[in-house]
Parts: C-alpha cells; sequence; structure tokens
C-alpha cells in the first residue's frame, strides 16, 4: 500500500505538531499521526468520494494505518495519508505568533 512507503520513508521529517497529532510533509502527500476513530474515519472517506464525485473540492483521506488498537474508548493511533493541498502552509513550527497572524 502506498501508505506503507510513507511510514518508512527516510525523507519522513515531522514539520508540524498539536495537540497530541503530527503532521509529515512529502511533495504530493501528507502523513498525520494521531488519534481516530476508525468507523467514523470509514464513513468520512466514504462521504468525501461522493462528494468528489458531486465536484466538491475537498482533501479526503486516501488511506489509514492503525499501529496502537482501540482505547477504552474507541480511539486508535495511526497513520492517515492524504493528498497535500496547494498553496502554502500558514504555519510551521519556527514561526511566531506574530507571524502566523500576518499570514491569517
Amino acid at each position: 500500500m502506498l501508505i506503507d512507503e510513507f511510514i518508512n520513508s527516510e525523507k519522513r521529517e515531522q514539520v508540524k505538531a498539536g495537540g497530541n497529532k503530527k503532521c509529515f510533509v512529502f511533495d504530493e502527500y501528507v502523513l498525520l499521526y494521531g488519534s481516530f476513530k476508525e468507523e467514523e474515519l470509514q464513513q468520512e472517506m466514504r462521504i468525501a468520494k461522493e462528494l468528489q464525485i458531486l465536484g466538491v473540492p475537498l482533501i479526503p483521506t486516501l488511506e489509514y494505518r492503525v499501529v496502537l488498537p482501540p482505547n477504552e474508548i474507541g480511539y486508535s493511533r495511526g497513520y492517515m495519508l492524504q493528498q497535500r493541498a496547494k498553496g502554502n502552509s500558514l504555519y510551521s513550527l519556527s514561526m511566531k505568533e506574530n507571524e502566523y497572524e500576518q499570514r491569517l
């Protein structure tokens, strides 16, 4: 699967982080690591495909990989692979608050 190539990539470098999440950016893809409910993610993926067929522009999750099984409230930890959105990032870890506000 495509996601395995990115999970195991030597070029995998964390560029963004947030509350219990990590983001790894590649040329055309983004690999996210965090918590999710697998059933909800599967439903979101189905809906995203339907919306794309109708012409709604969005960034769908292409694949996911669970690395830690669900906890007592149903959240798994793992990776999600998405196509990278076009344009420039609004935020980076090295940015100061006023720089971020200017970009917004």
